[in-house]
C-alpha cells in the first residue's frame, strides 16, 4: 500500500531548516544548463513566492546572490500571501504527485529543503483562511465539495471536521444535531435564534482532508491559543467532561 508523503511540518520549522542549507549547494544549482524537472518545478514555485516571473533565467538570478536569496525567504511575510498567489502555486504546482519531499531528496539537498517551503505556504494560507472566513450557517458548500470545514462560536473555532466526499451533509449532521458527536450535541441543545447569533462556519477544500485534519486542528490551536473544544486530543479518553461555553 503506498504511503502518504508526511509534508506537515510547521512553517517556522521549514524557514528554520532552510538556514541550514549549504550555500555551495545552492550555488550548484545555478550551474545546471539543463536542470532537472524537479528542480525546476520548485525554484519556480519559489520566483513565485519572491514576485519574479517563474522561469530558470530568474531562479538564476536569485541563486546568483546566496546571501540576498536565503534573506528573502526568511524575511517572507508568510501571514499576508496573496490568494492569487497561492491559487498559482497549488494549480501549477503543488499540486503535481511530482512535487515531492520525499522525491526532492533524491535530487538535490537544497531543493529538498527549498521544496517544503511552498507547500507548507499554502497550508498556512488555508489555516488562516479557516480562521479568518466567516460564513453565515445556511451558507453551506457545493455538495461536490470535499475537504475541511470549522464551526464556530463567537469567532471562536470550536470543532474542525474533515470529509472525503461531501462537506455539505457532514456539516448539515453537525449543525441540525443529528448526529451523536460532542458538537452534534451541544449545537441541537442551542435554539435557532442563538445559533444563527453566535455560530458561523467556513471551510477549505483540501485534497487529503483525512489525512492533513490533525495538523490544521494543531495549527488553529497555535493560531487561536486554544484547541477547539470539540475535537478529542489524541489519547484522550473518548468521553471527558468539559463546560461547553468555556
Amino acid at each position: 500500500m503506498a504511503t502518504q508523503e508526511n509534508d506537515s511540518t510547521d512553517i517556522e520549522v521549514v524557514l528554520k531548516d532552510l538556514k541550514k542549507i549549504n550555500k555551495g549547494s545552492l550555488t550548484e544549482l545555478k550551474s545546471f544548463t539543463k536542470p532537472p524537472q524537479l528542480v525546476k518545478m520548485v525554484m519556480e514555485a519559489v520566483c513565485i513566492l519572491l514576485n519574479r516571473t517563474p522561469s530558470w533565467e530568474q531562479s538564476k538570478k536569485l541563486l546568483s546572490d546566496v546571501n540576498n536569496f536565503m534573506q528573502q525567504i526568511q524575511n517572507y511575510d508568510k501571514d499576508n500571501i496573496s490568494p492569487e498567489v497561492i491559487t498559482k502555486i497549488r494549480n501549477e504546482y503543488t499540486s503535481d504527485p511530482e512535487f515531492s519531499v520525499e522525491k526532492a531528496k533524491n535530487v538535490s539537498m537544497a531543493i529538498w529543503k527549498l521544496c517544503s517551503w511552498p507547500k507548507r505556504g499554502c497550508k498556512e494560507y488555508k489555516c488562516e483562511l479557516l480562521i479568518s472566513q466567516s460564513k453565515n450557517i445556511t451558507e453551506l458548500p457545493e455538495p461536490e465539495t470535499r475537504g475541511l470545514f470549522v464551526i464556530k462560536e463567537f469567532n471562536v473555532v470550536i470543532y474542525i471536521g474533515q470529509s472525503q466526499d461531501c462537506l455539505r451533509e457532514r456539516m448539515l449532521s453537525h449543525l441540525g444535531g443529528y448526529d451523536a458527536q460532542d458538537i452534534g450535541e451541544y449545537l441541537k441543545d442551542m435554539d435557532s435564534d442563538e445559533k444563527e447569533r453566535n455560530i458561523s462556519i467556513a471551510w477549505v477544500e483540501i485534497m487529503r482532508p483525512r489525512c492533513d485534519e490533525h495538523h490544521y486542528i494543531k495549527c488553529i490551536e497555535k493560531r487561536q491559543g486554544k484547541w477547539p473544544k470539540f475535537n478529542r486530543k489524541r489519547g484522550r479518553p473518548k468521553k471527558t467532561p468539559y463546560s461547553a461555553k468555556s
